[in-house]
């Protein structure tokens, strides 16, 4: 199973995801990256974002930010969207059969607080996502 946590700039949201999704499959034989569809590539994620991890928990490896390619609708059985915009951004030329969207609000150059906030809201809404893919048996 190859999973792909896509948002914006791939230095806040998508990395929490992927760090907490990759914790949350410990065990599994899954492939777990995130994408940017603007990403500047090689930025570390936020300072906030890693602290917001570290303080619900999680462990933090390395983190650089890539740029999402096209070619990544077909490398990935499943693509998890942190809005409907960048469902749209990366669908625009094709078509993918498992796209999920998170619905959750960039908390870019927020405070730490919405940071937290935010980590809360990526976790309670992955547990749902990793029990879908997990199920799915794969």
């Amino acid at each position: 199973m190859k999973v792909l946590f896509v948002c914006t700039g791939n230095i806040c949201r998508s990395p929490m995801a992927e760090v907490i999704f990759k914790n949350m499959a410990k065990g599994k034989r899954w492939i777990i990256k995130s994408a940017g569809t603007h990403a500047m590539e090689g930025l570390p994620m936020t300072p906030t974002a890693k602290k917001a991890l570290k303080q619900r928990g999680w462990k933090v490896g390395r983190f650089s930010a890539t740029q999402f390619s096209a070619q990544m609708i077909n490398e990935y059985d499943h693509i998890v969207c942190m809005t409907d915009g960048h469902k749209q951004s990366i669908t625009r030329h094709t078509d993918h059969k498992s796209i999920t969207v998170l619905d959750v609000e960039d908390p870019f150059m927020m405070p730490l607080d919405v940071y937290l906030r935010t980590c809360i809201e990526i976790e309670e809404k992955l547990k749902e996502v990793y029990d879908e893919i997990n199920s799915s048996g794969q």
